[in-house]
């Protein structure tokens, strides 16, 4: 697995299924070819990829459009318990009014701009 490859570190099998676990998706996924994966499955994988060695800091682009609200849901939780147990700073770009919500700071960027507090 790429980011294994790339830190020149064994696989942790084990840490892969508890990931894969935690967002939902069975431990068959595991072997299974990324194009027999729906996209919010797909979008789940990449994500368990960025946090194999978990980061301080989680840098995310619109990280759930285009899911459908199960995955969405699915996605938004995970995140949130990334953020709330294991301390990861999540800067998240997003339209989602519901992401917006679950944001202790937000900034809003308008016309190129991030746009003075209030």
């Amino acid at each position: 697995m790429f980011p294994y490859e790339v830190r020149k570190k064994s696989f942790q099998e084990s840490h892969v299924l508890e990931l894969l676990k935690e967002v939902s998706l069975p431990e068959n996924y595991l072997d299974k070819k990324i194009t027999e994966l729906s996209g919010g499955e797909k979008q789940r994988v990449a994500l368990i990829r960025n946090v194999i060695f978990l980061p301080e800091v989680l840098l995310l682009d619109e990280v759930t459009a285009g899911l459908d609200e199960e995955s969405k849901q699915i996605v938004n939780q995970w995140l949130l318990k990334l953020n709330q147990e294991k301390n990861v700073t999540l800067i998240r770009v997003t339209h989602d009014a519901e992401e917006i919500n679950q944001s202790t700071i937000v900034k809003k960027i308008v016309a190129g701009r991030l746009e003075a507090q209030k």
